[in-house]
This record gives C-alpha cells, structure tokens and sequence, in this order.
C-alpha cells in the first residue's frame, strides 16, 4: 500500500490493509475508494454524545476494523428493525422526547453487548465500516445520512435551514415507514450472492403510493419513469423484474427532501410577502396562514395527519424566542422553528393516539371496546380502572362481615350498607358519562355515513350504545345476597 493511500486508510478508520482486503466487495478496490472517499471525508460528521460515548476507547487508541460486507448489511437493517420493535415505547412514552437513530444505536449495541466496554468497540467498528461501505454501497450511505454521520449536503438544504448539521427526525420516521412497508413484503425480498437485496418491481407501485402519497399525478408519471431506469430483469435465476431495495429506499429519501425544499421555498414566499405587509409582527393566525400555504391535503391514512396549531404555535414562539427574543420574528428563525416541529415534512408524522383519554375519534370505539371488555368486575375494565370502588371484596365491605356490602337493620331486614349504594351510584354516573359518549360517536359516525353511506358501520356504532344500556339494566337492583 502506498503511504498516501494508507494515510486515507487510517483516516476512514482501517486497521490495516489486510482488513481492508477482507472487507472488499466484488469489483471493489482500496484505490477506487480513495477517489471516493476524499469528497466524503469533508462531509463527515459524527454527534458529540457520540464521540463522548467512546471517549474511553478512544482514549486507549483502540483501532476500528472493517466488518465483512455480509454481515455489515444485515448489521445495519437489524438496527432499523430492533428501533421498529420498540417503537410503541418510543412514541407512547408520556416523556416525548425522540429518540433519534444516532442515539438508539448506542441502545441498540449497549442492550446486545451488556458491557460499555464492549458496546463502546462496536461502535467504534460501526463507524468505521460505515464510513469505508458509503462511497461503495447505498445501504451504508442512508444510514449514514440518517444518523447524522454524513452530511446530505446543499442541494436538499434551503439557506435559512439552521439544521443541516444535525439529523432530521422527520426523515429519520419517514424512513423507516417505508422500510416497514417495504419489508412486511417478505416473499418480495431476494438476496443475491453479491451482497445486493432485491424487491420484486410489481410490489413497488403499492408502496410507491402509500409512501408518496403528495405527489400529483404528473409527479407520479416522472417517479414511474425514475424507477423503470433502476429495474434489472433476468437476475438471481428469476424471470422478474427486480429493483435493489437500498436503491428504491434512497429514491424515497430524494423524492422527500426534494418535495421539503420546496415546502420550505412555498412557506419563504407567503412569508415575505406577509411580512411586507406587516413589518415582521406576526398575529397567531397570520402565522396559521403561512403555514397553510404549504397545506398537502389529506394524509394517506385516517391514523395519520399532518402538523396543527399546537404545531404552528410552537414554531411561531420559537421564531419569537430564538434571537433577538423582540416582536418581530425574521424569515430564518421562522424558517427554522418550521423544520424543527414539521411543519415543512411532507408526510404525516402525527398518529392517532390510542389511550384511554385524549383519543382521536377514528380509533376511540375500538379503545374503548377493548377496555370494556378487559375487566374482571361487575362494569370491566374501563369503568373499573376509573372508579375507585366497584362490585369488588373490599375492606370496608368484609369488616361488615359481608362481602356483598349489605347491614341488617334492627328489625332484621337486609339493606344495602352505605358502601354499596355508593359503589352503585359511582357506577351509575360512570354508565351515563360512558352512554354519553358512546352517543356522542354514534353522532358523529352517522353524520360521517351520509357521505360514504356505509351502514355497516353505523349499525357498529348503535350496537355500542345498546351494550351499555344493556350494562345498565343489570345494575339496577342492588347486590344484595340473602
């Protein structure tokens, strides 16, 4: 090896030539990589809690190695796949805080390696193969990307954008969205040989159109056009058309960032021309109204949507906030508390929340059945969870000596004890808000049903209601046991 070329080795984090020869793919060379490397070393970039995380290491000079290619690409996916398996805790956590893709790969080998010790190598070594695989494979190019590691340069950056040097999360979510998708297709995926993954060409329209759902109709005849020059025919012992799943998922990437470019140029436009007539003092809705110029219509899913005024509001103070902290906000801060609350992402990133408060409407009946049905006492689960007493063995009942909540009166008559009347009434109020709300659905349902004129589901929403009346009617007598 010639010294200029093992400088540049040690510089993308060889160990020595004779790793770097084991790790070569088919066609590749160190000298090829040099060419490549040297426009890529500029743009590297690695987050500071990630250099503190392997600070020790580092310390002790401990050497990076290149992983074999085979078992690198598989590394990366499983990454993706560990950060999907998590995603309810991820996302339904009440501490909202994102957990970004450079972060969880610390999780990701400090779960899988037990020790910081052995996790701080591994990620040496991830760094290392990832910045020798990025100027060869597109698979260590996106990871790269998405964590941050790589910069994905200017032509996707507005100059207002104060984020190009850290990761974008709403790419980051878009991202594995379409990797999700694309991998639920699992008879769709071919491995071949040479280190390539496969997905079968008829499969893409159907994940074209749910990962691309802004594009208009012109657009999609363009992105057909785009993927026809990427199908191979006649490889891996298959007749198929086959296109490389890494190089249809970067497309995917493209067609966001060059769609957000322009979101970020339609907001820019609406915003100077609203700050002229304002002289930069910006009212809620004025704000509301610039944002609303970049409106993509409606998500691809009814579990989805894009940013609202909780959204808008917390951009619109971080423009007012982030400098002068004055009245008067200026296209760049705007700009950039647009990019970082989403508001310029042209795919929804905000899902309907399924809790037992704060539900979206598509998805309440569902969490409501469910909770209904979970329990164990006389109104099950929901009711049950939220009151604080019910048809239950408590112990103000059995210190009465009866477990139903009865007293016997002087004459020695059976009457309900007042622990059991409340219990009944606790109920009772829980049954009418429960029928009120239910009702409530009904409503809305119907009025959703003129338009799509299905009874089907009209007739779901009534059977709902007569399931709790019918609750009702079996607390109308008291527990009372003889």
């Amino acid at each position: 090896m010639k010294s200029e070329e093992k400088k540049l080795a040690e510089t993308v984090g060889l160990e020595s030539a004779k790793d770097s020869l084991k790790a070569d793919p088919p066609g590749a060379n160190l000298r090829a990589i040099t060419n490549v490397s040297k426009n890529l070393v500029q743009n590297w970039n690695i987050p500071p809690f990630v250099v503190l995380f392997i600070a020790n290491s580092l310390r002790e000079s401990k050497e990076g190695r290149v992983l074999p290619w085979n078992y690198f690409k598989k590394l990366l996916y499983d990454v993706y796949e560990e950060k999907i398996r998590n995603a309810a805790e991820i996302y339904g956590s009440i501490n909202s805080n994102y957990v970004p893709l450079e972060e969880y790969v610390l999780l990701y080998f400090l779960n899988k390696c037990k020790l910081r010790r052995l996790a701080e190598i591994k990620v040496i070594e991830l760094l290392t193969s990832l910045k020798y695989y990025l100027a060869i494979w597109p698979r260590a190019k996106t990871f790269a990307q998405l964590a941050g590691f790589l910069r994905f340069g200017d032509m996707y950056t507005m100059e207002t954008d104060t984020n190009n040097a850290s990761t974008d999360i709403y790419l980051q979510d878009y991202y594995l969205t379409c990797f999700s998708l694309c991998h639920k297709e699992r008879s769709a995926l071919i491995e071949s040989a040479e280190g390539n993954t496969y997905f079968l060409a008829e499969k893409e329209p159907a994940l074209s159109g749910a990962t691309l759902s802004w594009m208009t109709e012109t657009e999609r005849k363009e992105w057909t056009g785009l993927v026809k020059k990427h199908v191979k025919k006649g490889i891996e012992g298959t007749d198929k058309e086959l296109i490389d799943v890494d190089v249809l998922l970067s497309l995917y990437l493209d067609q966001y960032l060059t769609k957000k470019k322009k979101q970020q140029g339609t907001i820019l436009k609406q915003f100077n021309r609203a700050f002229n007539q304002n002289e930069g003092i910006f009212t809620t809705e004025e704000v509301g109204s610039v944002v609303q110029a970049a409106k993509l219509g409606k998500p691809p899913s009814p579990f989805s949507q894009y940013p609202g005024t909780v959204s808008r509001l917390r951009a619109f103070m971080y423009a007012l906030t982030c400098d002068a902290n004055s009245y008067e906000i200026k296209a760049k801060h705007f700009l950039a508390g647009c990019t970082r609350f989403g508001l310029d992402a042209p795919f929804p990133f905000i899902y309907a929340r399924i809790y037992l408060f704060g539900t979206s409407t598509e998805v309440e009946k569902e969490v409501y059945t469910q909770a209904m049905q979970g329990g164990t006492g006389a109104i099950p689960g929901l009711l049950n969870e939220h009151c604080s007493v019910g048809r239950r063995k408590g112990r103000t009942d059995t210190e009465s000596g009866n477990a139903a909540g009865t007293t016997k009166t002087g004459t020695g008559e059976i009457a309900p004890s007042l622990t059991a009347s409340s219990a009944m009434f606790a109920q009772h109020f829980s049954i009418l808000r429960e029928l009120k709300a239910k009702c409530a659905t009904y409503k809305l349902t119907i009025e959703q049903e003129e338009e799509r004129k299905e009874a089907e589901r009209v007739w779901d929403a009534f059977h709902e209601v007569q399931k709790v009346l019918e609750l009702a009617c079996q607390f109308l007598d008291f527990p009372i046991e003889t």
